[in-house]
């Protein structure tokens, strides 16, 4: 069995030929595919549109029988849900309209399948990902400018969503954040995929991934990564920046050989349940640590 953990053929390679499925109106004019976000929508600000990262570990037919994309159960929507509200709650202020779909996503035991079957599952989501998209962009956009955003598997899918683009949507696009996933040299092929340089240049994607050391990157996310941009000071040298985390202060230097974030100073807890990347792999983290920065970053990107 070939593990998913080596690194994936882009997923451009399946869906080359843009064929999406069309929108499915039927399933995105609910209101219960939608995330409900609790602030006041500001019709003359941004948007974003962001997309959830890996919530459901393991999802199963009535017959018992283990399926790899999420049937988005009560329980399993409850999960989506609590990322949905912590990243609306801590990444984007109340003036940002946040839209968020409830796609099918695949589960982190997908990740552990053969790759040719891993694959085809990830294709499944990114042309959901895509319809709920072209759906948004045709009933609730409203013209706006607008953010893309993704955290893991929502990382993976926002690289897709790029290359799904027009030329009159890409032209309205603030930035793209592909948290925790890397940007390959192929991605770059896209071009609607440019590499953030700055913490103001707009029509960019940034991208990063953190550990603790070189030897606890993890294949699966860092996905070939020729680029990362540091967060903390959005430099993409190899300098170091510190923040503080609950307190603790902590160095973040951004490996230019690797492309990746070396976070110095972080005691890492066990995690609450069996994970696929190794210890000192901080990619649970890539979601917690820079709340702060990309909130005010977001909000600075959209004033250029």
């Amino acid at each position: 069995m070939k593990n998913a953990y080596l690194l994936l053929l882009p997923l451009a390679l399946l869906l080359s030929s843009c064929d999406y499925k069309e929108a499915g109106d039927s399933y995105w004019q609910a209101d219960s595919a939608w995330y409900k976000s609790t602030a006041v929508p500001d019709s003359n600000f941004i948007d974003v549109f962001y997309i959830a990262s890996t919530d459901v570990i393991k999802s199963t037919d009535p017959d018992g029988s283990e399926v790899y994309r999420a049937n988005l159960t009560p329980d399993e929507m409850a999960l989506i849900k609590k990322e949905l509200d912590y990243v609306n709650r801590n990444y984007y202020p109340d003036s940002i309209n946040f839209f968020a779909p409830y796609t099918h996503q695949y589960t982190l035991d997908a990740v552990l399948l053969p790759k040719e079957q891993f694959d085809s599952i990830a294709a499944d989501v990114a042309i959901e990902v895509c319809n709920a998209f072209d759906y948004y962009m045709e009933h609730l956009n409203g013209g706006r400018r607008y953010v893309i955003a993704g955290f893991s598997q929502g990382g993976q899918m926002t690289r897709e969503l790029l290359k799904h683009l027009t030329d009159e949507q890409y032209s309205r696009m603030v930035a793209a954040y592909s948290i925790g996933y890397g940007i390959s040299a192929e991605d770059l092929q896209c071009p609607y995929i440019k590499p953030a340089q700055s913490a103001t240049d707009t029509g960019v994607t940034i991208s990063y991934n953190s550990v603790t050391d070189l030897s606890n990157i993890w294949d699966f996310v860092q996905n070939d990564a020729v680029v990362c941009i540091n967060p903390v000071n959005w430099s993409v040298k190899g300098d170091t920046a510190v923040f503080l985390n609950r307190g603790e202060e902590l160095a973040v230097t951004l490996d230019t050989a690797n492309n990746v974030l070396i976070v110095n100073g972080f005691d890492e807890p066990p995690m609450p349940f069996a994970v696929p990347w190794p210890k000192g792999n901080l990619h649970h983290y890539d979601l917690l640590f820079y709340a702060p920065m990309i909130k005010e970053n977001t909000l600075q990107r959209a004033r250029y």
